[in-house]
């Protein structure tokens, strides 16, 4: 039995390092990253990684390729003085191959876009995932949902339970989605919406305008630009087609005052109800435990507080441009005044061709045309009722009028050329408890407010982030570019390290060929975005290499190791020659004829 088992042990074992073994790994090993090499060229990294770099096989091919070496050392036992270079490359070898499994099991990477002025203290991981978050309780759960490699559908969907009873499907995955809507007329609140006909005898556009949805207030529509805007009254409408670039933003409307926010901010004016100051404009206003407060510079939710003071008292106000229906007046339940805040698209008109669309207050609509750079009288709006613009033999008509319109957003299927990256993903998930159900889609980075009878759920559709351990402020961008062209040549970033933990705030520069390392993290300059209305945003590449030290060690000893071998070569191969030409010597001694010796008479 032992000598069985010794047998296979010496079989084993000589498998393990021969050549042949080596042959067969390495010729398997190139043959796999070329086909790595094929999927990252044709589609891209995070493919590439999941068909080839981040299977099992792979990781074993680089497993068996250590065996060997570490075989192949073990075989030259004992060792003599020429094996130290042979030696010293092999463990050069197995140091890197050690590092380099280190880095595909434990390493990771991802971004972090920051905007002139902010701070960032987590990066986000290419991984989609969904977000469950329960309103009345604060309980927040998360799932992964990266599904561009085994997408769901309804025969096989996704399915799981979260916040403890409810049940969270997803039958369908779409890994490039382009928005659309559909627009229902069975919305609870106010929300006026105009679906517009342009056409021409090239070609016919229709399109959702919306008056609330400022998001889709001003659309591009081929020849010209479309805007839906409520104003009081006709007399607004006049005056706002009269001087354009004083109501480029909020207004106020206020007992038959017309008032622009932004240039009126913290200035008291006086008015016949009083004495009123403007106090604070925000672009997308949320309530938290310390009171309004703007999420962010886009305008989504805008809101104004203001005071009054008038001869009986003051008065705070606060109002919404999307809701003009809430109670505005704070701590004086009997006043009588009722001001309108109205947000306009900052570049209505800006475009020489133009149509805006004006809902008055008594719900009558009117139009007014801009062909050229010039605006032409205001008319009645018509339902269906085709009216020639000026932009060559271009016609618009309203088709639908719906004064409280829902958007329900669907997606549609892109597709992308190989290589090139498209619009993020959408997913169709479906929500159930014991008293509702609800259906909807779900594009990444949105999030959406859900009841599920009395229980209110917030879901969100995005990537994973980690905390980074340190906070990362932005302080500028720069880009340099080519002499004489506006071809970017250089782009950098000066930031501000925070690190509490560690107590450090130091200014660094992050730049091309020219990372920002700190505790487990290197960041790069990967990408930029430049806003010519804003703040400019640098994208910056954050990645956690635990192999790293070991792969560059690796290098060093396996470069040693072959100097070494060519070191010790010329002494052992000048050894072997002198060992050989005595050898060759001595036999020629041993061999020569004996010469006999003449005897004297």
């Amino acid at each position: 039995m032992n000598s069985v088992l010794s047998k296979i042990g010496r079989a084993l074992f000589g498998f393990l390092s021969s050549l042949k073994l080596a042959v067969i790994v390495i010729l398997s090993l190139a043959a796999v990253l070329a086909v790595g090499t094929f999927y990252e060229s044709l589609y891209d990294t995070d493919t590439a990684k999941h068909y080839v770099y981040g299977t099992w096989w792979f990781t074993a091919i680089l497993g068996v390729l250590g065996l060997n070496v570490l075989f192949a050392a073990l075989s030259r036992w004992p060792w003599k003085r020429h094996h130290i270079g042979f030696l010293v490359t092999h463990l050069g070898i197995l140091i890197l191959l050690a590092g380099s499994l280190l880095t595909l099991i434990e390493g990771y990477e991802g971004q972090m876009i920051l905007a002139e002025g902010e701070t960032g203290k987590k990066m986000t991981i290419k991984e989609a995932q969904l977000f469950f978050y329960d309103v009345d309780l604060g309980k927040l759960e998360q799932k992964p949902a990266e599904f561009r490699f085994d997408p769901p559908d309804p025969r096989r969907p996704w399915a799981t339970r979260v916040l403890g009873d409810v049940e969270a499907r997803v039958d369908d995955f779409i890994p490039n989605a382009a928005e659309d809507i559909r627009v229902e007329a069975d919305n609870p609140l106010d929300n006026p919406a105009l679906e517009i006909k342009i056409s021409g005898s090239r070609t016919t556009m229709q399109e959702w305008v919306f008056a609330r949805e400022f998001e889709r207030q001003r659309l591009n529509l081929g020849p010209a630009t479309v805007a839906y805007l409520e104003l009081p009254d006709l007399a607004a409408f006049r005056r706002l087609l009269k001087e354009p670039e004083a109501f480029a933003g909020p207004a106020l409307w206020l007992e038959g005052a017309w008032i622009p926010v932004k240039p009126n901010l913290n200035q008291p004016l006086k008015t016949r109800a009083g004495t009123l100051t403007l106090k604070n404009y925000l672009s997308n206003a949320a309530v938290d435990p310390n009171g309004l407060r703007s999420v962010d510079s886009e305008r989504v939710n805008p809101a104004l507080t203001l005071t009054l003071e008038t001869p009986t008292g003051g008065e705070r106000h606060t109002v919404f441009a999307k809701f003009p229906m809430l109670p505005t007046v704070h701590g004086e339940v009997n006043s009588k005044l009722r001001p309108r805040l109205y947000d306009f698209p900052p570049d209505w008109n800006a475009s020489d061709n133009a149509l805006v669309l004006a809902r008055l207050e008594n719900g009558e609509h009117y139009y007014a045309l801009k062909s050229g750079g010039a605006w032409r009288e205001i008319s009645p709006l018509a339902l269906d009722k085709p009216v020639g613009t000026g932009w060559m033999d271009f016609e618009f008509s309203v088709v639908q009028d719906t004064p409280r319109a829902r958007i329900e957003k669907v997606y549609r299927k892109v597709s992308v050329p190989k290589g090139k990256e498209g619009p993020p993903s959408a997913v169709r998930l479906a929500l159930a408890n014991a008293q509702a159900s609800r259906e909807f889609w779900l594009g990444r980075g949105e999030s959406r407010d859900v009841d599920l009878g009395p229980r209110r759920l917030k879901v969100a559709y995005g990537l994973k982030s980690k905390p980074v351990g340190f906070e990362l402020r932005l302080d500028d961008f720069r880009m340099g570019t080519y002499e004489g062209t506006k071809d970017p040549a250089s782009y950098e970033s000066q930031v501000t390290l925070i690190d509490r933990e560690a107590q450090v705030q130091d200014s660094r520069l992050i730049a091309m060929n020219q990372p920002l390392e700190h505790g487990k993290y290197k960041l790069f300059q990967a990408s930029y975005q430049l806003n010519p209305g804003g703040p400019d945003y640098s994208v910056l590449a954050v990645a956690y290499d635990p192999g790293i030290f070991l792969k560059y060690l690796g290098s060093i000893v396996m470069c040693t190791g072959i100097a070494l071998m060519f070191w010790f070569k010329p002494m052992f191969v000048q050894k072997r020659i002198a060992a050989r030409k005595a050898q060759a010597s001595s036999a020629t001694a041993g061999l020569s004829p004996e010469i006999p010796m003449e005897k004297t008479p």
